[in-house]
């Protein structure tokens, strides 16, 4: 095959790949506005169980929204780790919503972490409210790596968290702190940090 011929079926294999990943995106996207959307309609029957389920919707496609460095795995081949430190009810739904889903040819994996020191393995820590308290030695357990570290109460942006998700007025809501995502060498796209109810730039933000 002579080397331009080589270089425009390359060339249309990058474009095929990239028309995948943008409607990968669009489709994520288009689940992360079913999420943030009012759930009156079915948290009437259940609140608990729809916020988990809206929750773990949300954060298995965070993955399409959010950039890596290639140093955040240690081979080509390791999995995509998502854990959850804390409440395993909300990993139960989150192993559901991630069962079919990729990133980069990646299987995604959920794991629920019991030790804070197992936490440096993962792309995305999740750390439920039922660990509220431990808010600080998880994020300093986890500081310098690759990671995206999602809590769901108020206090996790002010300690160094990246992302908070709410479930207020029967929707979901979240938080983003810009310094946090810098600070573990991660980009979000704008398409979703223009979906979030506040884009902080440091933790003391999250504190007015």
């Amino acid at each position: 095959m002579r080397p331009e011929s080589r270089a425009r079926n390359g060339a249309k294999v990058r474009q095929r790949c990239e028309r995948v990943r943008w409607t990968r995106a669009v489709l994520g996207l288009l689940v992360l506005l079913a999420s943030l959307v009012s759930a009156a309609g079915i948290a009437a029957q259940s609140t608990a169980p729809v916020e988990y389920q809206l929750k773990a919707n949300f954060l298995a496609q965070f993955p399409n929204f959010t950039e890596w460095p290639d140093g955040a795995f240690s081979s080509p081949h390791t999995n995509f780790l998502i854990c959850v430190y804390g409440d395993f009810s909300f990993g139960t739904a989150l192993a559901e919503a991630t069962r079919s889903e990729s990133f980069h040819n990646r299987k995604m994996e959920v794991r629920w972490v019991r030790k804070a020191a197992e936490l440096r393995a993962c792309q995305i820590v999740f750390v439920s409210r039922s660990e509220a308290h431990r808010y600080g030695k998880v994020l300093a357990d986890v500081a310098g790596e690759e990671i995206l570290t999602v809590g769901e109460t108020c206090d996790f942006l002010a300690l160094g968290g990246a992302v908070c998700m709410s479930f207020e007025n029967e929707g979901l809501q979240f938080e983003v702190n810009l310094a946090a995502l810098n600070g573990a060498r991660l980009k979000m796209s704008s398409r979703l940090l223009t979906l979030a109810r506040r884009v902080l730039h440091s933790p003391e933000a999250a504190k007015s």
